[in-house]
């Protein structure tokens, strides 16, 4: 069975995967500053007072996703969310609250232009639109920050073109009495990204703030090459995540899939060409390449890929709050921050509880040790 260990320090990699120890000496000594590195902060407009650190059990208890257990633990917490006072506390001020946490857990900020700065991650996540890291994500994210890893999230759009919930979302707060719309919109959706990022214990969100395209109906759709040219073109689009890679150094990445056997929004693959694209161009044996490559499946149309590996939804950590929770309900409290999205709010929260784990594809895998055994060490 899967556990996760109590780890107030990074668990040490094998072999073949450390870095130089002058390397890891030197990250050490930038997350011990208490400013977490004055050269980085002036580069972003999140203050960062302290980095946070998540409480884990030594030996957490579990029940399977989709009991009846499980099931009322996620109406209670749907419950909890919905209600009139939760709804006052947890959305009328999210911006406050955000600024705040920042301040408590360290998450560092880049918005679109900013620079990104030199770091040490563990797993970088990547997708296309706030809301996609906590519906696709949203259980990895969650077992990765519980098992005291430092994860790092790449959103390629502000999703400036999405359609608001208005009148069916708060109205106060950032929230204002009328339809949101672009510009208005994407700083809205920025704030519940950061809000959502705080909750599944990102260490270094990236927004490049892309275009994005309409989706309301099958008419609308346009091919992924056709958006990368929009986006400024291959070249540039991977050279730009190339260096973010680069600077981060994570040893795992978890995307989308790019065009393949399911049906997804075309700017997801849009966004898994252009990471697999990016990918291609480490040579394999390159030590800065990352050495594991997924892909999310939606649990939807996960029949079309039997051959995907599987996180039980139904493990249960304990959060930075200190309270505990499965993956799932970690997963929908992150949803429940993107209050102008149907997908997030309503969608996602339907019918993810209904399934036991969350999905992926093994893309590459260059480290001698498996998907089973990685879980079982609590991922390295």
């Amino acid at each position: 069975d899967f556990h996760v260990k109590h780890n107030t320090k990074r668990k040490k990699m094998d072999n073949t995967d450390r870095r130089s120890s002058a390397a890891k000496k030197v990250i050490r000594s930038l997350e011990s500053h208490p400013l977490r590195a004055a050269g980085i902060l002036a580069l972003t407009a999140a203050a960062c007072i302290a980095a946070g650190c998540l409480a884990v059990p030594e030996k957490p208890g579990q029940i399977p996703a989709g009991t009846p257990e499980t099931e009322a633990a996620v109406r209670s917490s749907m419950s909890e969310l919905n209600s009139q006072d939760s709804l006052q506390n947890n959305t009328a001020a999210v911006s406050e609250k955000a600024a705040e946490e920042q301040r408590s857990y360290g998450l560092i900020i880049i918005p679109p232009g900013g620079k990104v700065p030199a770091t040490d991650l563990d797993v970088l996540f990547i997708h296309a639109h706030p809301d996609d890291e906590s519906l696709d994500f949203g259980c990895l994210m969650a077992l990765t920050a519980a098992s005291g890893l430092r994860t790092g999230l790449v959103t390629f759009t502000d999703g400036e073109s999405g359609l608001d919930l208005f009148p069916g979302r708060p109205l106060n707060g950032i929230y204002p009495d009328h339809y949101l719309k672009g510009r208005e919109l994407a700083e809205v959706r920025s704030t519940e990204l950061e809000a959502a990022a705080l909750k599944l214990g990102v260490d270094l969100l990236v927004r490049l703030g892309l275009e994005n395209h309409p989706y309301n109906s099958i008419k609308d759709e346009l091919p992924p090459a056709e958006i990368i040219d929009e986006w400024g073109g291959k070249s540039e689009i991977t050279e730009k995540l190339r260096q973010i890679i680069l600077l981060t150094k994570p040893e795992t990445i978890v995307a989308p899939e790019g065009p393949g056997k399911a049906r997804e929004h075309f700017e997801h693959e849009a966004v898994g060409f252009i990471v697999a694209e990016t990918l291609k161009s480490f040579e394999p044996d390159d030590y800065r390449a990352p050495k594991r490559y997924i892909t999310s499946v939606d649990p939807r149309q996960q029949h079309l890929y039997p051959e995907a590996k599987e996180i039980n939804a139904g493990i249960r950590v304990k959060n930075a709050d200190g309270k505990e929770r499965s993956l799932r309900e970690l997963q929908l409290e992150a949803l429940m921050n993107h209050r102008t999205q149907n997908d997030a709010v309503n969608v996602g929260t339907g019918f993810l509880p209904k399934y036991p784990a969350e999905y992926y594809k093994i893309q590459y895998w260059r480290s001698n040790r498996s998907w089973d055994n990685l879980l079982q060490s609590g991922l390295y």
